[in-house]
């Protein structure tokens, strides 16, 4: 598997899993949150307006435009190396997210193991802001 495929389809299962683990149609409690996530998956597709204002917020230094930007790469246009350039840029502004997300991409990134070391120093930055998932992961991991 390519470093592309195997990159977009970790990051496609990553969001699956989220979508599947919240939309209990018979959970009231999971109704809203259900309806939040398919709203979620329109607002990948940005309109030419929105994109040219993300992407200037997000050059600028908004870390919240930059994540929003990889997921409209990665995510809706399928374009892993634009993705993972704002998704870097995210997480090297600071957006905890970000770095959790990229440190997981790197890590698992079989096609490449020259990035395990890369994506072990973003999980554990992620981690030192406090991510749960973080943290977990690199217990489950056994990293120190």
């Amino acid at each position: 598997m390519s470093t592309k495929k195997n990159i977009f389809t970790l990051f496609s299962i990553l969001n699956t899993a989220f979508i599947f683990m919240f939309t209990c149609s018979s959970c009231d409690s999971n109704k809203k949150r259900s309806e939040e996530i398919v709203s979620h998956s329109y607002q990948l597709n940005l309109d030419d307006a929105t994109k040219a204002d993300l992407e200037k917020k997000a050059s600028n230094g908004d870390p919240d435009a930059a994540f929003k930007m990889s997921n409209y790469y990665m995510l809706y246009l399928h374009d892993e190396k634009t993705g993972m350039y704002w998704l870097r840029k995210s997480a090297s502004l600071g957006l905890t997210k970000a770095k959790y997300n990229l440190g997981i991409l790197l890590y698992t990134n079989y096609d490449d193991p020259s990035g395990r070391d890369e994506g072990i120093t973003w999980l554990k930055a992620a981690a030192s802001d406090g991510d749960k998932q973080a943290i977990d992961f690199l217990k489950a991991e056994s990293i120190k």
